[in-house]
């Protein structure tokens, strides 16, 4: 009987040790699997790194369909922007969805990234919001950015500067920035220059966009920190080269001026190109005035009307104005004054004083519009109280006339005053000699009380122009 026993208890022993060796070798043959998962995949990513698609896609795809949530993210990626593969947005939906319900965090922002762009399922702000919830700095990111935007949600600036804050912990570039911004501008948070400067400099390794402030910190000197015209033109250099067009932009303006560098027209065409090839306005408006002149280049005056248009569509008050000049003036395009018209209204909607004085001029003239001596009067008005002599000369003669305005000697006295101490002389001695004419004609009651209201017009809208 003892036998039996021993002999059960031997048996008893012998499976649990072939159990134990059992659970070992599936242990080590997931080991290898893992490894060899590992290894395919990082395959792949040196593939898509290099560019080499059509290899790249083979490999994530055999992973994903084993259902290696990685694997699918990537295919889902690689459909999204057509690499390897056609361009599929539903089928990049589809595989993100699969690496989703694996909980990747990243799945779930690429999800909201479709939708916010309107071609995934659903809205954005749940998938944003569960990435972020996963701590994933993009899902943390655009939390931020839909709360400081005010998109899909009610705008919450200190909720938005949390997210950002969370992001810019994880060391997500654009978070840095931005929230380094919020504290340089004042917007959701108490304006602190030391603050935003400190995260410039965190960002300074990782992001272009704080680069290009710290380039114009020192390029300026602002809040006291000292001009370094030289440190400015190494950081507008390092961000232009990620081509960030703000930076593009703001290196060819050193280019020009000899800032930081020595002065060089045609490295400053070049980057102003390239910033006005991504669109910026104000990059598309310098080049214009480049070519128009001749700088760097051969002088062009079609492809500076053309430059000076992209710039105005986009609301560039000086592009309006210098577009209009050269549609009015038939330069390097048909002469167009209904064009030129809506330009500079468009300027002086924005508050140019000159563009103000040519849609007065306009209107006054019924030139690319109906004649409108009112309108006229208005825009001469507002030019002239910004200093424009040839504006205050035509409203003078508006009043002393009553045309687009009432009959008043006293206003064309006053306005013919302040255009009178013009450094145009021209302007001066026609503003002089109607003067001479209004002493003539006023009695000296008038007289006196259009001098004491003269003395308080000069001190406000003296000629400056």
């Amino acid at each position: 009987m003892k036998k039996i026993i021993c002999l059960a208890t031997a048996l008893s022993l012998i499976s649990i040790s072939s159990l134990a060796l059992a659970d070992e070798a599936a242990d080590s043959l997931q080991y290898f699997h893992d490894k060899a998962t590992q290894q395919k995949l990082q395959d792949a990513d040196q593939k898509l790194k290099n560019k080499e698609y059509d290899k790249a896609f083979p490999l994530y795809k055999a992973l994903a369909d084993k259902g290696n949530k990685v694997a699918q993210y990537q295919v889902g990626y690689m459909y999204q922007h057509g690499y390897g593969i056609e361009k599929d947005d539903q089928s990049a939906t589809a595989w993100y969805l699969k690496a989703r319900q694996q909980v990747l965090p990243a799945a779930d922002y690429a999800l909201g990234a479709l939708s916010f762009n309107g071609v995934g399922i659903g809205t954005a702000l749940p998938y944003f919001k569960q990435a972020a919830l996963q701590n994933n700095p993009d899902g943390l990111y655009m939390m931020g950015y839909m709360n400081d935007s005010g998109t899909g949600v009610p705008v919450n600036k200190e909720l938005a500067k949390q997210f950002y804050q969370k992001a810019a912990d994880l060391s997500m570039p654009q978070a840095i920035y931005n929230l380094g911004y919020m504290y340089y501008m004042g917007q959701g948070a108490t304006k602190d220059f030391d603050k935003a400067l400190l995260y410039f400099k965190k960002g300074e390794k990782v992001s272009a966009k704080c680069q290009s402030m710290l380039g114009l910190i020192y390029a300026l000197g602002l809040n006291n920190i000292p001009v370094d015209k030289k440190k400015a033109f190494d950081y507008f250099t390092t961000a232009a080269n990620q081509n960030l067009a703000v930076a593009e932009y703001n290196l060819g303006i050193m280019y020009y001026n000899g800032w930081g560098t020595a002065s060089d027209s045609k490295n400053a065409v070049t980057w102003i190109a390239k910033a006005a090839d991504q669109g910026l306005a104000r990059a598309e408006y310098f080049q214009g005035y480049l070519v128009y002149n001749g700088i760097g280049q051969t002088q062009n005056l079609a492809q500076a009307v053309e430059l000076y248009s992209k710039a105005a569509d986009q609301g560039l008050m000086d592009a309006q104005f210098a577009a209009a000049t050269l549609y009015h003036n038939g330069e390097g395009v048909e002469k167009d004054d209904q064009k030129a018209a809506v330009w500079y209204e468009g300027a002086a909607n924005q508050g140019s004083a000159k563009a103000q004085y040519m849609t007065g001029l306009f209107y006054q003239q019924g030139l690319g519009v109906l004649p409108d001596q009112a309108t006229a009067a208005k825009w001469y008005e507002l030019a002239a109280k910004q200093g424009i002599d040839t504006a205050q000369l035509a409203l003078a003669a508006m009043y002393a006339n009553g045309v687009g305005v009432a009959q008043d000697d006293k206003m064309a006295y006053v306005w013919l005053s302040l255009a009178a101490t013009s450094s145009n002389q021209q302007v001066r001695d026609m503003a002089v000699a109607a003067l001479n004419t209004m002493l003539k004609i006023m009695n000296p009651d008038a007289l006196n009380s259009a001098k004491e209201l003269a003395k308080v017009y000069y001190t406000k809208y003296s000629a400056k122009h």
